[in-house]
C-alpha cells in the first residue's frame, strides 16, 4: 500500500437479506470451484472501481459523497440470473441498467478529480453487475462454472437507497460508510 494513500471503493449495497443470499452463493462457488476472491467484499454493485487517494483527501471525498447522495433519488434494482465477463468473472445480472447509467453519469460529472491520486484511475463507464467469482477463478474451470450457474434460477429486487464507501486497511476492506439518497 503506498505511503500516505488509501484505497477506496464506491458501491451500492443490497439489504442484508440479499447480501446473505449472495454470500451463500459466493461460498457455494468457493466450495464447488475453488474461487474465493469475491468473498473479500459483501455482495455489492460497484459505482466506482477501487482507486487510490491521499489520506488528506478523505474528508473531501466523504463530504462530496454526502452532498451527491442527497441529490439522488432511490431506485429499484432488479437481479435476474447469472452471466459473465470471460475468462474469470461470473456475476448476478442486473436487468435495469438505466438508473445506474444516470447515477454514474451524474457522479462522473461532479466527482472532484483532485481527489484521485492519479488521474488515470478515473472511470469512464459502468456495467452494473454483482460479482460472485473473479480473479482466482481458473480459466479452464470457467466454462463449467458458468454452465452450472447459468442453469440455476436467481431472482430478487431491492430499492437502492444510497452509496457505500469502502476503505482498504492494507489487509482487508473495512466496514463501509453509508451515504443516503434523498
Amino acid at each position: 500500500m503506498p505511503k500516505n494513500k488509501n484505497l477506496y471503493l464506491i458501491a451500492l449495497l443490497p439489504p442484508p437479506d440479499i447480501q446473505e443470499e449472495v454470500q451463500r452463493i459466493k461460498e457455494d462457488f468457493r466450495d464447488r470451484f475453488g474461487a474465493a476472491h469475491a468473498l473479500k467484499l459483501p455482495g455489492h454493485i460497484t459505482l466506482h472501481r477501487p482507486f487510490w487517494a491521499e489520506h488528506s483527501k478523505e474528508l473531501q471525498l466523504k463530504s462530496f459523497l454526502e452532498t451527491f447522495a442527497k441529490e439522488q433519488d432511490s431506485f429499484e434494482v432488479n437481479l435476474e440470473g447469472f452471466d459473465s465477463f470471460p475468462p474469470r468473472v461470473i456475476f448476478i445480472k442486473i436487468l435495469n441498467h438505466e438508473p445506474f447509467f444516470r447515477l454514474f453519469g451524474s457522479f462522473r460529472k461532479s466527482f472532484p478529480e483532485k481527489i484521485y491520486m492519479d488521474k488515470s484511475q478515473k472511470q469512464t463507464g459502468i456495467h452494473p453487475h454483482m460479482t460472485i467469482a473473479t480473479r482466482d477463478l481458473k480459466a479452464e474451470i470457467f466454462p463449467e462454472a458458468l454452465k452450472f450457474y447459468q442453469s440455476k434460477p436467481y431472482s430478487s429486487s431491492f430499492q437502492a437507497k444510497g452509496l457505500s464507501l469502502f476503505k482498504h486497511d492494507g489487509k482487508r476492506w473495512g466496514n463501509p460508510e453509508f451515504f443516503k439518497f434523498k
